[in-house]
């Protein structure tokens, strides 16, 4: 995320709903870049099933399995962080 956007950019939050501790449900913009997107695509972050109704979040999780990248590159070696805390 320091890389695509460093310390001091300007990013826009395009809200789309709370859940339910009252936190806000969106996405990330610096400049056209959806940074929300482009850390699934790069396989740095899972799409969250319960909040993410959009077709292309899990084209870009898919293709990040796929190709084995990210969280995805290790088998195993990843832990939803929702799942985590349903365990816990």
């Amino acid at each position: 995320l320091r890389e695509l956007a460093p310390r001091g950019s300007s990013v826009q939050i395009k809200g789309h709903k709370k859940d339910r501790y009252g936190r806000l449900i969106g996405e990330v913009f610096k400049d056209e870049n959806n940074l929300n997107l482009a850390m699934v695509r790069e396989g740095q972050a899972a799409v969250y099933v319960k909040y993410c109704k959009d077709e292309k979040y899990y084209m870009a999780e898919n293709g990040a399995k796929t190709a084995s990248i990210g969280i995805w590159s290790k088998p195993g070696a990843h832990q939803q962080p929702w799942n985590w805390r349903h365990r816990n």
